[in-house]
């Protein structure tokens, strides 16, 4: 009874485990890596997604998390790439925080990743936020 209650245990800890905000330590990654963060988030429970064709984007907005993660679509130039976009607080000061991976062309990549800071920017103006 006591193994039995132990394996459902550890297997319910092992299947909660969610998705990391920054699961590399550097932003250029490989295409299989890519693919494996895709269907990692993908998969996750409790997650909205959000697809933007014409942008060539696919959006999982977390509210757990606070997250906004934006997966490039096969058209799009910088793909295979993703830009997450979090909020986070600090001794009562919130931020807007951006990160990005890629494992095609960063001159594309870089583009894209411009494009989302000048949202992150507009955002923080708006609300006055860190």
């Amino acid at each position: 009874m006591k193994i039995t209650l132990l394996i459902i245990i550890t297997f319910f800890i092992s299947s909660v485990q969610a998705y990391e905000i920054s699961p590399f330590p550097v932003a250029e990654i490989t295409k299989e890596q890519w693919l494996a963060y895709y269907e990692e988030v993908s998969s996750e429970e409790g997650i909205e997604k959000r697809e933007y064709p014409e942008e060539e984007l696919i959006i999982f907005v977390d509210p757990v998390k606070k997250a906004s993660i934006a997966f490039t679509m096969k058209k799009h130039k910088a793909h295979p790439s993703w830009v997450t976009r979090y909020v986070s607080e600090t001794g009562g000061t919130i931020s807007i925080n951006q990160i990005g991976y890629f494992a095609g062309k960063e001159k594309h990549f870089a583009k894209l990743f411009q494009a989302y800071a000048a949202m992150v920017k507009e955002t923080q103006n708006k609300f006055e936020i860190k």
